[in-house]
């Protein structure tokens, strides 16, 4: 049975084989070639919308004291250190996390907002205005 262009399953083949294969392929398209130009990377989402774009960083179980935002460089920065105290007998332990997000120049990064709810923080930064070319008379 062929599935497409790239794997197919015989019936006279290995099954455990094929279904290793099938489980582990990585035959993702270009981030472009999605409609609504969604890309996921680990626990991050980015979403590139018409008038800005929209980083989601999953961080449940940390608080909005324990996070901050930076950016710098065209990066997006999110940097989470646990608390300094430590609780005996917990069955958990937080460890510190630094993300880092390449922005675009065509973001307007003063503009950019946060928000933290239900362990996702959302980070919205809208995108400039788009600048006309123009003629340049050379002398």
């Amino acid at each position: 049975m062929k599935i497409n262009d790239k794997y197919e399953i015989s019936p006279f083949g290995n099954t455990f084989d094929s279904l290793l294969s099938l489980l582990t392929r990585n035959d993702h398209s270009p981030i472009s070639h999605h409609p609504s130009s969604v890309s996921e990377y680990g626990n991050v989402r980015i979403r590139n919308e018409e008038k800005q774009v929209r980083i989601e960083f999953l961080v449940p179980g940390w608080k909005k004291s324990d996070l901050s935002l930076l950016i710098e460089d065209q990066q997006l920065r999110l940097v989470a250190n646990p608390p300094k105290e430590k609780e005996q007998g917990g069955l958990f332990q937080s460890n510190e996390l630094n993300v880092k997000v390449l922005l675009g120049e065509q973001l307007n990064t003063t503009k950019a907002n946060a928000k933290l709810e239900d362990g996702v923080l959302t980070v919205t930064i809208p995108v400039s205005a788009k600048t006309k070319g123009r003629s340049i008379k050379i002398s």
